[in-house]
């Protein structure tokens, strides 16, 4: 066969079907011989037989026809196989023959050490865990290899199919006949690569964080590359510490924003019942949604000058379930508004009912203050309190209840309550769970019947209780999840057992600490390692299936040595437990929860100052100013309702 082929249509069209047949096969080896950079075997590999099977398909065969420019494409493709005896694939052998029968000697030469690994450990007896081409020639050669310099290099090639120019055990691991044993040790390479990677990349972030902590000039001769940056960014504890920065930030400016919103609404209304009611729920709806809260925070100029209103909502409406009721905004003033209202309801009926109370008309008819100030429609907040414990509400003599409950219903904060103040009470439904007990007992027999349907606490928590992988479980959730149970007790207590710190939601901490315990622990160890549970997920995901099994989340664990249940991790984040090809295993969507999950969410809210186990919230003084544009403007009071004296 000639050194170059016929160029010329008129010459090609003199041809026979075995000369054009013959003139394909040296165009195919011609050109897979630059692709493989002076090798036909690396180019083989790398074009149409990566698996290195010895054999391609008619498919891999047509494509490489089409990205090598072979004159007719597929036609041309198609041509050789049926040239070559066959429609379906094409052996080595058929298309370079000597190039098949050098193969198929180096094969059997490898098998004559028992398997691939032994062939390596031969071969690179005292030269570490790589080779050169010459030391491979020369190891070779010792070895009893029959071939010339070019065979062994070409065999070289053919392993070294990234053109890296150094032989390493891995590459040479597709040589192993037995599949089984050679996945066995793939496995174990990259479980030692990963042990040896994590150590390597920690240094390298330590110092580059350091670097960038110098704050040198780009032009500083000490200053990271810029075209090294992409690098330094991917690596996993670099990209851990910025998620964790951005979440930081993200909490804090939530945090911050919140703290504002109290710290104006007491400057101006006095407390946070107060301001519910004249400002935020004019109404008396007892709900807050977006809307209602944007309406009002226009008014506000010098709230709207420190807080962002997206942001100022999210730290209201922890729940995400679009609204807020007052309990929300302030749990413990709530609380103890809840309880006065549920202790007056069963002791008189309704809370209005204490202004037709005989103590209250004793109050009428004396002078309230000093002898000075009398009035058959108002009580000043020393005699109503006095009223209170008079009926029997004992709590009242606590400082934290009894300043809560007389700032709360002190409309206008000028210091007395009217009847419309107890009418607005009766008109409030607080959450069942706001006015219960703690019982334990009650969320001990939920658990026993959770935990019947479930085989761990952490599976109920994401396939019964936190179904929106939200992070958090609200009081819908919670009634909702304990309904399909079938439980019909006490559920507001079962709640208040969990929810200790009246945050208004379930953390998972809050409800299973080995459960929390085995999350942040996988969490923390995939963002040491990967940098995120998502990139974890595609590191781990082997055959790029867009799903991980079982045996490839051991395997990665083992390889990372992270010491927790892998069994119990991996059956608890498989919700939907179905089966791909078989086999359970777990799609992204299920992991991804975790990249925003923050373990710091789920510490418990610390109460109000001057809270302590009485569980009442003791509010800022009286009404300091009035400079709220949205506050309704305080009654003017006549002589004829302050008579001085007398009424």
């Amino acid at each position: 066969m000639p050194d170059t082929g016929p160029t010329d249509e008129a010459q090609l069209d003199k041809l026979s079907v075995g000369e054009v047949t013959q003139l394909l096969r040296w165009r195919f080896c011609t050109l897979l011989t630059e692709k493989g950079g002076g090798s036909l075997l690396r180019g083989w590999r790398t074009e149409l037989d990566p698996d290195f099977k010895l054999r391609t398909t008619q498919k891999d065969l047509q494509r490489a026809a089409a990205s090598l420019g072979i004159e007719g494409g597929s036609a041309a493709a198609d041509l050789l196989l049926r040239r070559s005896g066959s429609c379906d694939s094409l052996s080595l052998v058929e298309l370079a023959p000597e190039a098949g029968v050098l193969v198929c000697k180096f094969r059997r030469f490898v098998g004559s050490f028992g398997s691939a690994k032994r062939f390596f450990n031969a071969l690179a007896s005292g030269e570490g865990e790589e080779l050169s081409l010459q030391a491979f020639i020369t190891a070779c050669r010792r070895q009893g290899l029959d071939a010339t310099d070019k065979e062994i290099t070409d065999i070289f090639c053919l392993c070294d199919v990234d053109g890296g120019e150094m032989l390493s055990l891995e590459e040479v691991l597709f040589l192993e006949p037995d599949a089984i044993v050679r996945q066995q040790e793939e496995i174990r390479l990259k479980q030692l690569q990963m042990s040896q990677k994590g150590p390597r990349q920690a240094f390298m972030a330590e110092c580059y964080t350091e670097e960038l902590g110098k704050k040198l000039s780009d032009r500083h001769r000490l200053a990271p590359r810029p075209w090294q940056s992409k690098d330094f960014e991917a690596l996993p504890k670099v990209i851990c510490r910025r998620n964790q920065s951005w979440f930081r930030g993200k909490q804090t400016k939530t945090a911050e924003a919140r703290d504002a919103f109290l710290t104006y609404i007491r400057s101006v209304y006095g407390c946070e019942i107060r301001a519910w009611r004249r400002g935020l729920d004019p109404q008396s709806t007892f709900e807050l949604t977006l809307p209602s809260l944007k309406t009002w925070f226009r008014a506000e100029s010098r709230l709207r000058e420190t807080v962002e209103l997206s942001i100022l909502w999210k730290s209201l409406d922890r729940d995400g379930s679009g609204s807020i009721g007052m309990e929300e905004l302030a749990p413990w003033a709530g609380e103890a508004l809840a309880f006065f209202q549920l202790w007056m309801k069963d002791k008189l009926g309704s809370c209005e009912a204490i202004w037709d109370h005989p103590a209250a008309v004793q109050a009428f008819e004396g002078p309230q203050r000093d002898g000075l100030w009398k009035s058959r429609t108002k009580l000043l907040n020393g005699p109503f309190a006095k009223v209170i414990k008079d009926i029997g509400y004992t709590e009242i003599a606590k400082p934290g209840v009894r300043s809560t409950i007389l700032s709360s219903l002190d409309y206008f904060g000028c210091g007395f309550i009217s009847r419309e103040d107890l009418q607005w009470l009766d008109s409030w439904e607080p959450p069942e769970w706001l006015c219960s007990e703690p019982d334990p007992d009650a969320w001990a027999d939920i658990r026993k019947i959770i935990l019947s349907r479930y085989d761990h606490p952490l599976a109920a928590w994401r396939g019964l209780l936190d179904r929106d992988d939200s992070n958090s479980v609200s009081w819908r959730e919670f009634k909702d999840a304990c309904r399909r149970v079938g439980y019909r007790g006490n559920l507001g207590g079962a709640w208040r057992a969990l929810d200790d710190d009246l945050s208004g939601a379930i953390t998972l901490q809050e409800f299973d600490q080995p459960s929390f315990s085995i999350l942040e622990s996988f969490k923390k160890w995939g963002e040491a390692n990967f940098g995120s549970v998502e990139l974890l997920f595609k590191s781990i995901d082997d055959d790029a299936s867009g799903t991980v099994t079982f045996p490839e989340l051991r395997r990665a664990c083992k390889a990372g040595k992270w010491g927790g249940d892998v069994h119990t991790l991996f059956n608890c984040l498989d919700v939907d437990g179905r089966r791909g090809g078989g086999k359970r295993s777990i799609s992204i969507e299920e992991l991804l929860f975790l990249d925003s999950w923050e373990p710091a969410d789920d510490e418990p809210l610390e109460p109000p100052p001057g809270m302590g186990e009485s569980r009442t919230f003791t509010t800022l003084p009286t009404l300091q100013s009035q400079h709220s544009a949205s506050a309704p403007a305080l009654p003017k009071v006549s002589k004829e309702r302050s008579i001085i004296g007398r009424q």
